[in-house]
């Protein structure tokens, strides 16, 4: 099979309504950047899933088997596509985002923000923690990654493989299922991480990483906030108590803006 380049890649599986305000800026990144756009939902999930026993798997936050799709997306896609870019479905590809696939070289495996530089978030202390105690191996900080928004080159398929997800699936009971096992993949297997800028994977909208900012209203947020080019991707986790309220409400700056392509449509 001959491989397909590009490939712009999220998952929407479960009761979520994100992807109706942040999938028409993904389809239009792809048509910027020549590539493909896949959503991953039930209809097509079975592709994904094919040949795994998924009740062998225990998943962190409840058992959500989300994040288990998330990375067996990767690898099927990656037999398919040279290069893939998963995006959470709560991400916003700004108009100024850059072509991140340009980006790739040689020496580059993998681009993702480096959530490990980043000393007051309790995501890469937890991790590290959890996976020495796990399976005994401690990570650089450094190559702990937010896997919201990842580029990956199929230079990784001989590492993110079956006999990988098994063997190291004790990784996934973390709170942080996809990072905890994707940072030690890139950890233990010396993968070449290209480090993004937080502006590639902006979590903190005008705010801090504390009780103030996790209370925030859409409206502190501001609307020059949201249109500065200073930013290129907004990742609207889980982190906010009104995530679904702070997603319209950058949906609807946008829309006011004229700022994505009315004739777009997912």
């Amino acid at each position: 099979m001959i491989k397909k380049n590009n490939l712009v890649l999220t998952i929407n599986i479960g009761n979520r309504n994100f992807i109706k305000y942040t999938g028409v800026f993904m389809k239009k990144y792809a048509e910027k950047t020549g590539s493909d756009f896949i959503i991953i939902d039930e209809s097509n999930l079975y592709n994904i899933i094919e040949g795994y026993d998924i009740s062998a798997f225990r998943i962190g936050r409840g058992n959500n088997k989300a994040y288990l799709y998330k990375i067996l997306s990767i690898m099927y896609y990656l037999n398919i596509y040279h290069n893939v870019l998963l995006v959470d479905d709560t991400c916003f590809i700004k108009d100024n985002c850059d072509d991140l696939f340009l980006k790739i070289n040689s020496k580059v495996d993998i681009l993702a923000y480096n959530e490990g530089e980043k000393d007051c978030l309790s995501s890469w202390k937890y991790d590290l923690k959890f996976i020495k105690k796990s399976i005994n191996y401690s990570i650089n900080r450094m190559n702990y990654i937010n896997t919201g928004l990842v580029l990956y080159t199929d230079k990784i398929n001989k590492y993110f493989n079956k006999d990988n997800i098994y063997k190291f699936k004790k990784l996934l009971l973390s709170d942080y299922p996809c990072q905890a096992y994707t940072s030690f993949i890139i950890d233990r297997f010396n993968i070449q991480l290209c480090p993004l800028s937080s502006s590639y994977n902006c979590m903190f909208m005008n705010c801090e990483y504390n009780n103030n900012g996790h209370n925030i209203e859409p409206s502190s947020i501001g609307k020059e906030f949201v249109l500065s080019n200073e930013n290129k991707i907004f990742h609207i986790t889980g982190f906010y108590k009104n995530r679904i309220e702070i997603i319209f409400y950058i949906f609807n700056i946008y829309n006011d803006s004229n700022l994505f392509v009315d004739d777009i449509h997912l």
